[in-house]
């Protein structure tokens, strides 16, 4: 009697569901220290100190008050608010909702490259599920709105593939496509506007799809752009004249922006090749050299080779590419964010950038394709292996305040932020010698930052 493989006898449903299932199981391993974690930095204001929190009030304020928050994301805030309603300010629930969200966005990032008929689409999901780079994103509670965000965006792109593929004679389903793909991106800005690149992402898939575009191609996408927009430039305006984006940090050159964003593509890109050293807040560049504009002519010709050599090495590169650099474009430096006077790169701005790079991560699969299979198998799992495990040494630096600065201050000695906080941290916990160390320190690298100097003070005056 002839015998049928294995995976012919189960339904495909349920062979989905036991993939998805791994990647999930995957990011609960990795990210278990992080449920044991409790609040850091900023996470106060959107919590502690966040008053649209209390009652009907305040969720209607979430909604209706462009200034209720630092920035008009009511779909986060409306997180926040439901689950302050469910476990207060108790920081295990939040972490648990954010290890969630990261473990959906696996998947649905698994659903899309499926979609793309990309064979390895599994693999990438499972390398974004375990990346070190995402802990920031994932284990920083305020941070929920790069989870949430990101998820309809997956969403969305999930929906509009299902709308294009789709024959032109089936309008009724192809609408609904259409409108549930419109929805989710709303959905995305109103959690973080970054995603506001969307419309330009989709562009680009289809041209990966067809090796073309057409003028017509982009009749779809003009509602996403007239809402895209708006919601991107809104969040502009609100980081300058709401959240603080303004002052001497701020007074930078355009040929000065064009080295930040070389230096900041670049950064992320090995980051993601080689995630070592990670930290909280990166020390600031120097971007004066007029030298320095060679990064940003670098990035071009290489992005530039990349669409020469698509017949050769495929599309996928360059669509890769793209996405990359279309994703990041509202942090590059073009637009003034708060935290550029600190920094100008974050693991957390590259959460959803990231999708780009790591999609090649699909292609290694089939570069072992020559090799057994018990041998293609274990190096993949190593791979994954060692991945979870820096993720989850990487989950223990956020487990408190203290612990964040500290490592902070390991790797980037001269931030100022990091040794006032950290000061300050000292200060509440009595040891008042080791808070003016670090006040001190703190006056000595950024002469402006009053804080600090009133943070001395008061531990002068009270010895």
């Amino acid at each position: 009697m002839p015998q049928r493989h294995m995976s012919k006898l189960i339904p495909t449903s349920l062979r989905t569901s036991i993939k998805a299932a791994f990647p999930v199981a995957l990011t609960v391993l990795a990210y278990l220290p992080a449920l044991r974690n409790g609040f850091i930095w900023d996470d106060d204001a959107w919590l502690m100190h966040n008053r649209t929190l209390e009652g009907v009030t305040g969720l209607y304020r979430l909604w209706f008050d462009l200034l209720a928050l630092q920035q008009y994301y009511p779909i986060t805030g409306t997180a926040f608010w439901i689950q302050y309603q469910l476990w207060g300010f108790h920081p295990f629930g939040y972490h648990a909702v954010n290890v969630a969200l990261h473990a959906l966005n696996a998947v649905l990032f698994w659903f899309v490259l499926r979609k793309l008929g990309l064979r390895g689409a599994w693999f990438a999901a499972a390398v974004f599920a375990v990346h070190p780079v995402m802990v920031e994103s994932v284990a920083w509670v305020t941070e929920i709105k790069n989870l949430l965000s990101t998820a309809f965006f997956l969403g969305s792109v999930l929906a509009y593939l299902n709308f294009e593929n789709l024959e032109r004679r089936d309008l009724p389903r192809q609408g609904n496509w259409f409108v549930l793909s419109l929805l989710f991106f709303i959905c995305a800005l109103l959690s973080k506007s970054v995603t506001c690149s969307l419309p330009v992402v989709l562009a680009i898939l289809i041209w990966w799809k067809r090796e073309q575009i057409r003028p017509v191609d982009f009749r779809p996408l003009l509602p996403y752009f007239l809402v895209g927009l708006p919601m991107g430039l809104l969040t502009a305006w609100l980081e300058v004249h709401h959240v603080g984006a303004a002052g001497a940090f701020f007074n930078l050159e355009f040929y000065q922006r064009c080295i930040i964003a070389g230096r900041a593509i670049l950064f992320y890109f090995f980051k993601l090749v080689w995630p070592n050293d990670l930290t909280f807040i990166y020390p600031r560049w120097e971007v004066t050299s007029l030298w320095l504009l060679l990064v940003p002519a670098f990035v071009a010709l290489c992005l530039l080779a990349l669409w020469f050599l698509r017949k050769t090495i495929g599309k996928g590169p360059f669509a890769a590419a793209a996405f990359f650099i279309v994703t990041l474009g509202p942090i590059l430096g073009f637009f003034d964010g708060y935290a550029f006077q600190f920094s100008f790169v974050a693991d957390h701005w590259q959460y959803l950038s990231s999708l780009g790079v790591i999609a090649l991560a699909s292609a290694f699969p089939n570069v072992l394709s020559g090799v057994s299979r018990h041998v293609r198998n274990a190096a993949l799992g190593f791979v994954l292996f060692v991945l979870a495990l820096l993720t989850a040494r990487q989950c223990f630096i956020y487990k408190s305040e203290d612990t964040v600065w500290r490592d902070t201050l390991l790797k980037n000695p001269n931030c100022w932020l990091a040794h006032n906080n950290l000061g300050v941290n000292l200060m509440e916990g009595g040891s008042s010698g080791g808070a003016e160390e670090h006040f001190r320190a703190a006056v000595r690298l950024n002469s402006s930052f009053y804080q600090a100097e009133n943070n001395l003070g008061e531990v002068l005056l009270a010895r």
